[in-house]
């Protein structure tokens, strides 16, 4: 009961923040601008960079790295549903015309601000938003948020360091950098 206590007075301010992408902090101008002609969305599939095809295998390989950060730090923090505290809708229609969409239409139809998602639809939500058919910001009261921004950019806060996770996240071929989430 104690424990809940001081949750509930801890603030954003108060969680440790990071910056997560598949961009490399080295090749960033001292701007902050990103310097390599890189893919940035599901759309690009098939497309040229550095002399070589991006393939659908690549980008799921990314993206799955992406979900499995959001769901490894839920796992550092102990929570087992995320709520959807911010929500657009894009491209509906568009889900329900691809088969490998199909088990999202649901989703994407039903799902609103307010919702409360398990490990499995939070998996499914993410990849709605990185390949831009919503965009939605995530969160556990006060102990984790997710956002997403442009380009494949993605920001997590959590209530502990995770260290382990940010680990395992670097591990997968993903960048972490201490940087507070412009969509806060």
């Amino acid at each position: 009961m104690h424990n809940n206590i001081i949750l509930k007075k801890l603030k954003v301010k108060e969680l440790y923040h990071w910056r997560i992408t598949k961009y490399d902090p080295q090749l960033r101008t001292s701007q902050g601008n990103f310097l390599a002609n890189e893919w940035t969305s599901y759309s690009d599939i098939g497309k040229f960079y550095n002399n070589k095809q991006f393939t659908q295998k690549d980008y799921l390989d990314t993206e799955n790295a992406y979900v499995n950060a959001v769901i490894n730090f839920m796992g550092c923090l102990k929570i087992s549903s995320l709520k959807i505290v911010a929500l657009e809708k894009f491209n509906e229609e568009l889900i329900s015309e691809k088969n490998h969409f199909q088990e999202m239409a649901s989703l994407i139809n039903n799902i609103q601000i307010g919702s409360y998602l398990n490990e499995q639809q939070i998996s499914a939500v993410c990849r709605l938003i990185l390949r831009e058919y919503i965009w939605a910001k995530l969160s556990n009261d006060r102990k984790m948020y997710v956002h997403f921004g442009y380009d494949y950019y993605m920001y997590i806060g959590s209530l502990l360091p995770c260290d382990k996770t940010i680990k395992n996240i670097k591990e997968e071929g993903l960048f972490v950098e201490k940087i507070k989430s412009p969509y806060l």
